[in-house]
């Protein structure tokens, strides 16, 4: 199996450990500016060259697992705080209806295609896993784990040679996904370290090779009760949530309901998609609408709360990425604006223009008072 679109880049199939060539040194000629002798350079180099064009031809159009939320081929991440169902949500969810076959979420528009997948518990507990998925009809025998000779063995993501296992069990196995659950338990780094891209890396390699639908589950700050959630509530380094092409949240954002809200923190491919709800009830999961957060003030005073809670006093954020993450929290431009008119966000101290784009702050006591 071709592994990289780089022909000067080789790797062994060795299941022992995919050891990566040296890349040859790049020519020290520098290419003319014609566009017919760029081209016949290319052709008559000792080199061999890909295009884009040839990306294009080998993966083709984004192709879903569920259309606008998990794609395939590439890292989708799911962040909650601790105990708040992520697990369940991914159990019940997305593996039950590819092994058992079914709808995605209910929903007749997102039909699963019956097969194996992939589950990997790196929490130490494999048999809390298995009695949730019985008691969710997970047929079992469809769901494969990491272990070879102990289905107990646990898999690292810092590991090259579970690496290596996880890649050549997917082109053993063809599963459509593979869950990891959960990001904390799969490697020795520190999460709050940049250094943590390195794993993260190698799961979007081996999502982009194979072209399976890779999900990582992974915990939130605590949240407080009946805030919203966003992406960036994402425990540990941004590069968790850097690396993945749809970020999929889940909250509580009315504590006297039972339901839980799915929404989306990002997607890298088409709009964000439309919140929806669930609840657990016994043996399922009960879908439905989004449960909308708990109105004990104006919309202008949640959106100040959700402001509030987002900004760092002091720190400078582009003020369109506020305004877009404010649109998923189903605040009105006018909401926010009198949110920010309200904490005192504006021009000159707390606006500012740098780079032809507005960044907001919220006021700090210390510098601002």
């Amino acid at each position: 199996m071709v592994r990289t679109i780089h022909d000067y880049t080789k790797h062994s199939t060795n299941a022992q450990g995919r050891k990566h060539a040296k890349k040859l040194s790049p020519s020290k000629s520098k290419p003319t500016k014609s566009i017919n002798q760029e081209t016949t350079l290319l052709t008559k180099a000792k080199m061999t060259f890909r295009t884009m064009a040839d990306v294009s031809a080998r993966v083709g159009a984004t192709k879903w697992l569920v259309d606008g939320w998990v794609p395939f081929g590439y890292l989708t991440v799911i962040i909650a705080d601790n105990g708040i169902g992520k697990s369940f949500f991914a159990m019940a969810g997305l593996a039950e209806p590819i092994v058992n076959g079914g709808t995605f979420f209910d929903n007749p528009k997102w039909k699963a295609k019956k097969g194996p997948i992939i589950w990997f518990d790196t929490e130490g507990s494999a048999g809390l896993t298995a009695e949730r998925m019985k008691r969710f009809g997970v047929d079992q025998s469809r769901v494969i784990v990491f272990g070879e000779t102990d289905e107990l063995d646990s898999m690292r993501i810092d590991d090259p040679k579970d690496l290596d296992r996880l890649e050549d069990m997917i082109d053993e196995c063809k599963p459509q996904l593979v869950v990891i659950d959960s990001l904390s338990g799969s490697h020795q780094a520190d999460e709050n370290d940049a250094r943590i891209k390195k794993p993260l890396k190698s799961l979007v390699d081996i999502a982009e090779r194979t072209g399976v639908a890779m999900v990582l589950i992974h915990h939130t700050k605590k949240l407080d009760v009946d805030r919203a959630i966003t992406k960036h509530d994402a425990r540990g380094s941004s590069a968790i949530t850097q690396f993945a092409r749809s970020v999929i949240m889940i909250d509580k954002p009315n504590a006297a309901l039972p339901e839980l809200r799915v929404l989306q923190g990002k997607n890298s491919f088409l709009e964000i998609s439309e919140p929806f709800g669930f609840a657990i009830s016994g043996t399922k999961l009960i879908w439905g609408e989004a449960p909308q957060p708990a109105r004990s003030g104006s919309m202008t005073q949640l959106a100040m709360d959700w402001l509030s809670s987002r900004l760092t006093p002091g720190e400078w954020v582009p003020s369109k990425q506020i305004e877009k993450e404010a649109k998923e929290q189903g605040y009105s431009e006018k909401q926010l604006h009198s949110a920010k008119v309200n904490l005192k966000i504006k021009k000159p101290d707390n606006v500012v223009r740098r780079n032809n784009a507005f960044q907001i702050r919220l006021p700090c006591p210390a510098l601002d008072s």
